[in-house]
């Protein structure tokens, strides 16, 4: 539960409040696929998917329906840091499950503490 209000729903990201180490979990799951695509699910920032040390990512090349892809790490940020989850498919026939089965698309993050 967002009880910062940290989330934004225009940039999709999530604003660190304050310094320290946070754990950070994303999923995802397609439908439908073609042969042989490459899919790949990224922890960056707001504006870039594998932003220097950060990224966290995990990358498979699959055409199973209703494959799921999860990534997660833990990392130190800073106040003001952004993280946000990054969907990249190759395949013109792939497709997000959304609609009524959106909740397989999910952000998590914790603050762990400032060590």
């Amino acid at each position: 539960y967002d009880t910062g209000n940290n989330f934004s729903t225009v940039t999709n990201a999530y604003t660190c409040p304050q310094d320290g180490v946070y754990g950070v979990a994303g999923t995802t799951q397609f439908s439908g696929g073609g042969t042989s695509d490459t899919r790949q699910l990224f922890i960056g920032d707001e504006t870039a998917r594998n932003p220097g040390s950060v990224g966290m990512t995990d990358r498979r090349v699959s055409s199973s329906s209703g494959e799921q892809l999860t990534v997660s790490g833990v990392h130190n940020y800073t106040t003001g840091d952004t993280i946000a989850l990054w969907v990249v498919n190759s395949g013109s026939s792939d497709s997000i499950k959304g609609g009524a089965n959106n909740f397989d698309s999910s952000l998590e993050i914790v603050y762990l503490g400032n060590p």
